[in-house]
């Protein structure tokens, strides 16, 4: 019984109809991330601070890939300790 309600719950969300919903839920989870990390990630606050990011500006509705900055080994990676990596809570 377990497989099949799951079966079609995997159906339910490949139906056209859902894919808008899809889309605004990944949305929704993306931009949740990010402002949480801005908020507690020491190295990842500085990286958004020194490359002039508003958080306030990436919001659910006005979210873009554009207005978050393209992270790479050299900029980010090798930048920050594994210190300032933790989350704070």
């Amino acid at each position: 019984m377990q497989e099949f309600q799951s079966i079609s719950v995997y159906r339910f969300f490949l139906v056209l109809e859902v894919g808008n919903f899809r889309v605004a839920l990944g949305k929704v989870r993306a931009v949740r991330l990010y402002r949480r990390s801005a908020k507690r990630v020491p190295a990842y606050k500085d990286y958004i601070a020194n490359h002039k990011i508003r958080r306030s500006v990436v919001t659910v509705r006005f979210a873009s890939l554009s207005d978050v900055p393209e992270m790479d080994k050299a900029s980010c990676i090798k930048r920050y300790s594994i210190i300032e990596k933790i989350p704070k809570r």
